[in-house]
């Protein structure tokens, strides 16, 4: 198992890809440490809103 060593990261970021995909991680300057990838956008799904 790798341990990432990032305990000053406490923020999460998402970048939307195309269609459901998502990655989610940590925006270090410009460097996007990737933790995740939701291909369905189901790890924390939106709700649309006026529904």
């Amino acid at each position: 198992m790798t341990v990432m060593r990032r305990d000053d990261m406490t923020k999460i970021q998402r970048l939307e890809l195309t269609g459901l995909q998502r990655l989610y991680g940590f925006l270090e300057g410009n460097v996007f440490h990737v933790v995740w990838w939701d291909p369905l956008h189901q790890a924390y799904p939106s709700k649309l809103k006026n529904t």
